[in-house]
């Protein structure tokens, strides 16, 4: 249903379809649907493709409800940004031109078309009163599998289970789903690696499936390895009216990351490490903001006298990107000190 949040009375079982296009097609815009469990228990929300170039949890989701599988508990499930996904060639566009990235607008006032929508859904997902939710996502660059939760407790490891053992804790507020549902129930962001990942989709399907199967998803599970516990990044944003380039030289933008860039998602990097060139604004191109409202940029990266864009000191990054798109409308990448220090 364009224009609103569509909430299906039954398992769209009969719009599903050839494919997972097909099924999008068939949706046609934002849609929210429950799949009746097998038992009583905890009842669990599965979000999915609040960006539209970002497919492993649809293709997961198409997958298992062509299996005709059932999960443990009753399930709701959200699909989100359904026409910036059957845009073009399909899976292309983050959102359209024009419209607000929808992972922003779960935060007051909910203005605007994509608001009502988002308040359609946190409406949706407290009506179900659910146990907890998880939110599928790829990366906006290539890397490994992590999640993303503003609280660190036991339920939101164990709500990681089959997809990452890296977990962020994070206390910036972007308007995402997962903040706003975390007031509801324990809930987290699941990054399945980039788009173009091959073990993207097997994340995805494997911890979906865990997900859906499980009797208690908030029970902690036998872990092989502990949890990789990473607190208190900064986001690196490109600041209004400047410009974003990739390549391997300077000139041509405002700030030019190294092509291969995204080589730099989950490693350290030290203050010696060659990320890009920055122009006459120097710095004053981007901006790093903490938590209490800090633009902490000198403390995360330095500008030689050559323009030479490097760490300011010993850093881990993630998120990197080399989508313009990504790196305009959201950020460059994330940052958190080697050290783990708050900022």
């Amino acid at each position: 249903m364009t224009g609103s949040l569509a909430v299906l009375e039954h398992e769209p079982t009969e719009l599903l379809g050839g494919s997972v296009h097909e099924f999008l097609r068939a949706l046609g815009g934002p849609t929210a649907f429950v799949q009746r469990g097998r038992h009583r228990g905890p009842r669990r929300v599965l979000a999915t493709l609040l960006h539209g170039d970002e497919p492993s949890g649809m293709r997961a989701l198409w997958t298992w409800l062509r299996s005709g599988a059932v999960p443990f508990a009753d399930t709701l499930f959200i699909v989100g940004n359904v026409e910036a996904a059957i845009a073009g060639p399909g899976f292309t566009y983050r959102h359209l031109d024009g419209e607000p990235d929808l992972n922003r607008c779960f935060a007051p006032p909910f203005t605007g078309r994509w608001g009502a929508v988002c308040r359609s859904m946190l409406d949706v997902i407290a009506d179900f009163d659910p146990a907890c939710l998880i939110d599928v996502h790829n990366t906006t660059g290539v890397g490994p599998a992590f999640g993303v939760t503003p609280q660190h407790s036991t339920e939101h490891e164990a709500l990681m289970t089959g997809f990452s053992e890296k977990l962020i804790v994070s206390g910036i507020r972007l308007g995402a789903l997962m903040e706003a549902a975390n007031e509801i129930c324990p809930s987290v962001t699941v990054e399945c690696g980039g788009a173009i990942d091959t073990y993207a989709d097997g994340v995805a399907e494997q911890g979906i499936e865990l997900f859906l199967n499980a009797p208690d998803p908030l029970a902690a599970p036998d872990r092989d390895l502990p949890m990789e516990l990473l607190q208190h990044p900064v986001r690196v944003e490109l600041q209004p009216s400047h410009t974003i380039g990739f390549g391997d030289g300077p000139g041509g933008a405002d700030v030019v990351l190294v092509r291969d860039v995204e080589r730099f998602n989950f490693g350290v990097v030290s203050a010696d490490r060659h990320l890009g060139w920055l122009g006459d604004s120097g710095l004053g191109a981007l901006r790093a903001m903490s938590v209490d409202g800090r633009d902490v940029i000198a403390d995360v990266l330095s500008c030689d006298g050559n323009g030479v864009l490097r760490p300011a000191r010993k850093l881990q990054l993630f998120m990197v990107t080399t989508k313009p798109q990504a790196a305009r409308g959201d950020c460059l990448f994330y940052a958190i000190r080697a050290d783990h220090v708050r900022w």
